[in-house]
């Protein structure tokens, strides 16, 4: 991504010096959060691809509508950030709206900038954008598959103007005086020998390029919705599992349930807290390698954080299920464990076992972070659904 100046924030003036202006600048960039961050250096992008697409403040119905776009973006970021009431900050926290409401802005503009710009931007655009959607699997889509024509055009087209401009520069050397170095080499018609001008008819390039923008944005769009709401499914489940985890442990500290059918110490409430605890530290031995095989930094919801603390929270629920099952008898020559220590080593065992449900987990998670959609199921899934409309 290519540094771009940062636009004067609102409210903050330079008549007392740039220090001062730095130093406001700091402290509006303090306040944001690292998507608010993002929305305002991605608003001053978009300005200057405005800029570039209409110099010397050309006018043309569009840049109303674009700022308009710019305005609501950076208006959500400031609103989020001016926010103090604690079930609004959770809200959108849980569900995104006003960072949603932002880079649906954003990228609306971007789409409206990309019809402005010259054939020379756009191809630049269009290269970009048809990388970016290999990368989100969009490679069947019309709109990806109508730029890649137009694409294919341009470059056969260059490839064969520049061969007639040499053929044509080296027919008019041999038959004509030397030039003076100063003059630019030209086609014989008057042409420029590199031009590139889009072969395609119908609707123009620009057109496409925007078309494609809008389908790559809403494909990445998708792709953070998805990472939201599967972090949420997983903080329920978290919950879920917390309120059977006490569930399970009140009966068998009150003694209810005996979990420690031997006489003499520990007590009802050792037994309960112990099992727990080494079923915990079972639960985090077998997390580590799921965990540390994570890769990719895109995602911006932490998910293997709440991934951990689903892991965390079986791990004791397994580990009294498992001792529950040993004391039972219903397993041939294996036996309750008679002594303390020997107890815990099966609830390490045991709060182990919950790998085996979690790597389902483990397998969404790592794709949903990785860089290549390709690794989540849900993500293949889901191109599968586009390409089929289409």
């Amino acid at each position: 991504m290519t540094s771009q100046a940062i636009d004067r924030p609102q409210g903050v003036a330079r008549e007392s010096g740039d220090d001062e202006y730095l130093r406001s600048v700091e402290s509006l960039f303090k306040s944001k959060t690292e998507w608010q961050k993002l929305v305002w250096n991605r608003v001053s992008r978009i300005r200057a691809d405005l800029n570039a697409a209409l110099p010397d403040g050309a006018k043309d119905p569009a840049r109303e509508t674009i700022n308009e776009l710019l305005m609501r973006a950076e208006g959500a970021a400031d609103k989020q950030a001016k926010t103090r009431n604690l079930v609004a900050n959770f809200r959108q926290w849980w569900y995104g709206s006003m960072s949603d409401f932002a880079w649906l802005s954003l990228h609306e503009a971007e789409a409206l900038v990309a019809r402005l710009e010259s054939d020379g931007q756009s191809l630049v655009r269009a290269r970009c954008l048809v990388e970016k959607a290999s990368v989100l699997l969009l490679d069947k889509d019309s709109a990806v598959i109508a730029v890649k024509a137009e694409l294919e055009g341009i470059e056969k087209a260059g490839r064969t103007d520049g061969a007639n401009a040499r053929k044509a520069r080296l027919a008019e050397g041999a038959n004509a005086p030397k030039a003076p170095c100063n003059e630019s080499a030209h086609t014989p018609n008057g042409s420029a020998a590199h031009s590139i001008s889009p072969p395609g008819g119908g609707e123009s390039f620009a057109i496409l390029v925007s078309n494609l923008s809008r389908v790559v944005q809403d494909a990445s769009d998708e792709r953070y919705a998805q990472s939201r709401s599967f972090r949420n499914r997983i903080i329920r489940l978290c919950i879920t599992a917390f309120v059977f985890l006490v569930l399970t442990m009140i009966p068998i500290a009150m003694g209810v349930v005996d979990l420690w059918p031997h006489d003499g110490p520990p007590s009802e409430l050792q037994v309960t807290i112990g099992v727990a605890l080494f079923g915990t530290i079972g639960a985090f031995v077998t997390s580590v390698p799921s965990l540390a095989r994570v890769q990719g930094t895109w995602n911006p919801y932490s998910l293997p954080l709440y991934q951990m603390f689903l892991k965390l929270l079986l791990g004791p629920i397994f580990a009294f299920v498992g001792i529950l099952f040993l004391s039972s008898d219903l397993v041939p020559n294996i036996k309750s464990p008679v002594d303390f220590p020997k107890l815990l080593v099966w609830a390490v065992i045991f709060g182990a076992g919950q790998q085996a449900v979690t790597r389902f987990v483990d397998d969404r998670v790592a794709g949903l972070v990785s860089q290549d959609p390709s690794a989540d199921p849900g993500a293949a899934a889901a191109a599968g659904g586009r390409r089929s409309s289409s």
